[in-house]
């Protein structure tokens, strides 16, 4: 009985979908589609533009005429009038019901560009919008290739780590043989110990930050929630860590005219200009006066354009005209508002000047950090290869009988730690190089 409920206890733990870890084949590219496909603020972006297009659908159709259509029934008191013409006079009786059927029409004919203007600025807001949108996925383009980098570097240093715990073990073992033999001092095993304790530490915090790692990644790529439960996801990163480059080496100053020239901040800053001006072509719009056509039909009865109409029936009229209007009552309102919309000109001038100041400093920055990373791998990898000659050298030295184990598991030690440093430093080198690609707005080659 008790053997039964622990084998199907096991099987609801093994099975359950909150405790089974994912398994998954996942490149950059990929990691990037579904962050980007996935995320609810580029979502919420998108749905922006659409609102904006809306409101451009909405000023457009302001040009239209206006066109109204009304219908009405009027039941009157009944009256009787007594009219005079010289001797004779007679008698009318009020017609007690009235009906009226109209039809407006007012197109305006000049506005003084307000309607052309508030276009403009539509479009304007639904150009912004889409920038607002690039620049959010471009930020979210980095954070998913750092969280993509940062674990493949964690899967990377445990796999190293764990080398090095064998080492460490092997060291210590074999210390510990040479000391029952008398050959080394207790210092030395207690050193060996140390370094197997802290090549287990080492391990834990790795395999630890590998967890972590994996999750953010998850987080961002939607991954960490399976029917409402968390999973804890392992990935299997496909794409090689060495092959992400700048396609092309150019100088700071050519990266830097790139960042200024198709950076999505520094063409909405532009764009923001723009805009204030646009804003301002309206306020003084409202300067001019504004002429309208208008036309009028109606189908009554009785009718009020009819003169003593005695016979109950419906006639239609007709009136065609146009008008002008100017709003003297509103002149210092719209021309305080065509000086702040300067003002707000001024504003958006030096917000820009801002954004590009901020785009140099991002572009030296990380231009600055890819170029020193670039030059340190090369130089891990100079001691790499010496501490790899080292290695095949010690090899010999013990196959010779003039160099113990213990040499040449110090050397495979060296060798290993080179071999760490590098991969952290590709790592490093990939984060730098897709940070000064943002900071430039270069699209991103993956080669095969």
């Amino acid at each position: 009985m008790n053997k039964t409920l622990i084998t199907t206890f096991l099987s609801i733990l093994l099975l359950s979908p909150s405790l089974i870890a994912q398994d998954i084949d996942l490149s950059l590219s990929e990691a990037i589609n579904r962050t980007l496909s996935g995320d609810t603020r580029v979502k919420s972006s998108q749905l922006s533009i659409q609102i904006n297009e809306g409101k451009l659908k909405e000023t457009q159709l302001e040009r239209l005429p206006s066109f109204n259509l009304g219908a009405s029934y009027t039941r009157l008191s009944h009256i009787r009038s007594t009219v005079s013409l010289g001797a004779a006079s007679f008698d009318i009786d009020s017609n007690d019901n009235a009906y009226a059927l109209k039809a407006d029409l007012q197109y305006p004919i000049y506005t003084g560009f307000r309607i052309q203007e508030a276009i403009n600025l539509a479009k304007e807001q639904v150009s912004n919008s889409a920038l607002q949108l690039e620049v959010l996925q471009n930020a979210i383009r980095f954070e998913t290739e750092r969280a993509y980098w940062e674990t493949l570097r964690a899967q990377k240093n445990v796999s190293m780590l764990k080398e090095n715990l064998t080492l460490t073990k092997q060291n210590r073992n074999i210390t510990q043989e040479k000391y029952k033999n008398g050959t080394v001092l207790k210092v030395d095993l207690l050193e060996a110990r140390m370094r197997y304790d802290q090549a287990e530490m080492d391990l834990e915090a790795g395999i630890t930050y590998e967890k972590k790692a994996s999750i953010n990644l998850a987080d961002l790529i939607n991954l960490t929630q399976t029917d409402g439960k968390f999973t804890e996801p392992l990935f299997s990163l496909t794409t090689d860590p060495y092959l992400i480059q700048m396609s092309q080496d150019l100088s700071l100053e050519e990266l830097v005219n790139k960042a200024l020239l198709n950076r999505p901040e520094i063409k909405s800053s532009n764009m923001a200009i723009l805009m204030s001006e646009t804003q301002k072509k309206i306020q003084e719009a409202n300067l001019q006066p504004t002429v309208s056509f208008f036309g009028n039909y109606t189908y009554a009865n009785p009718n009020s354009r009819v003169f003593l109409q005695s016979d109950p029936d419906f006639v239609g009229t007709w009136s065609l005209g146009v008008g002008i209007n100017y709003d003297l009552g509103g002149l210092p309102s719209h021309m305080t508002a065509a000086k702040t919309s300067q003002t707000s000109i001024n504003r958006a001038q030096v917000q820009r000047q801002q954004q590009e100041n901020s785009i140099i400093k991002d572009v030296r920055n990380c231009y600055l950090s890819y170029t020193q990373l670039k030059k340190d791998l090369d130089h891990v990898k100079k001691m790499l290869g010496s501490a790899q000659e080292n290695e095949r050298v010690t090899k010999q030295r013990v196959a010779s009988g003039t160099a113990s184990d213990l040499d040449q598991l110090e050397a495979s030690v060296l060798r290993l730690q080179r071999e760490f440093a590098i991969v952290n430093k590709q790592i490093d080198l990939q984060i730098a190089t897709a940070d000064l690609l943002r900071a430039t707005a270069i699209p991103m080659e993956i080669k095969p």
